[in-house]
């Protein structure tokens, strides 16, 4: 099995970076955990907004900057009777590694299974310190280097919306600015992209009609304004828990009770009883309080066989 080292660089680190691509070195607080294990690759990551100290469901939201290299002989500890400085603190590199054909892969999205498996999604983010107690060192995290998709079928950038709206985005190195009133490359592009195999039975067993009533509002509606939505997010599910078609989903309308829950705005507690957020990151409260008022005060969706997944989406995303 080839292995990738996965290292996020924080604020100081990113302003040490420079110097290690200058000496082809890199170093971590020691003791690494990772320092016993001698990986293929590493895979340098920085830019998240806010960081990875963030929920999880924040995190896989956000787009990186990323760099790969080719690790280089073994891990050693920094001495300064035979090893240059390199940074003004070399103790905080202590445990180092030397790398070589640094690539930059531009700025990739987090989200799980189209650039990077979950594995090393949520790793990356534990790189950042995420767990780590004070006084403890920053631990670099291994992953199989098939996590890493990109390596293998090329990275997938930022949305088209993004590159519309004038973000900068490196590939391959070259940063390219885009104009945000106009569009020269071309219209259409093949890809392959992951296929949800069950989706079509997913909808079938749940909105077999030509109507259907949604789990949240308990409207009746046309299919076509229905969806078979995830109760808990279908990334995080287990492949055992994606066979659950049954319970794993319910039928949720797109005239805003889909993205109400898929946002965390709306979560359903034990019960069945509906939870409105009251994050100042939701929406206005006088919105939420006329949504609240329109909405039952439970959802008869809500089972036994079903409780986990709603709990799990109660815990990580509602908010």
């Amino acid at each position: 099995m080839k292995l990738a080292l996965l290292i996020w660089l924080g604020e100081k680190s990113q302003r040490n970076f420079e110097k290690g691509q200058l000496s082809r070195t890199w170093g971590l607080p020691s003791p690494q955990n990772a320092a016993s294990v001698t990986p293929d690759v590493v895979l340098f990551g920085r830019g998240a907004a806010r960081g990875p100290r963030q929920q999880l469901h924040d995190w896989v939201t956000q787009d990186v900057d990323i760099w790969v290299a080719d690790f280089v002989g073994s891990w050693y500890e920094y001495d300064p009777a035979q090893h240059r400085a390199i940074w003004p603190d070399p103790e905080s590199y202590a445990d180092r590694f030397s790398f070589k054909n640094l690539t930059s892969h531009g700025r990739l999205p987090l989200a799980p299974d189209v650039n990077f498996r979950q594995e090393a999604v949520s790793k990356l983010r534990i790189a950042g310190g995420v767990g780590t107690k004070r006084g403890e060192p920053t631990q670099a995290q291994v992953v199989d280097l098939e996590a890493l998709l990109f390596l293998k079928s090329g990275p997938i950038p930022v949305s088209e919306a993004e590159m519309v709206a004038g973000v900068p985005l490196a590939t391959n190195g070259k940063v390219q600015e885009f104009d945000p009133a106009s569009f020269d490359g071309e219209l259409q592009d093949r890809r392959l992209a992951p296929v949800r195999l069950e989706q079509r039975k997913l909808r079938s067993l749940h909105i077999p009609d030509p109507s259907g009533i949604c789990a949240l509002c308990s409207q009746e509606l046309p299919a076509d304004l229905l969806v078979a939505a995830h109760i808990k997010k279908r990334t995080w599910c287990t492949d055992d828990e994606k066979r659950d078609l049954r319970n794993v989903a319910m039928v949720n309308c797109i005239l805003g009770c889909d993205a109400l829950y898929e946002k965390g705005y709306v979560g359903v507690r034990p019960n069945g009883q509906l939870a409105f957020s009251t994050s100042k990151h939701a929406p206005t409260s006088q919105l939420l309080k006329e949504t609240a008022q329109q909405l039952p005060t439970r959802t008869s969706e809500w089972r036994l066989e079903n409780r986990r997944y709603f709990a799990w989406h109660l815990k990580h995303v509602f908010r």
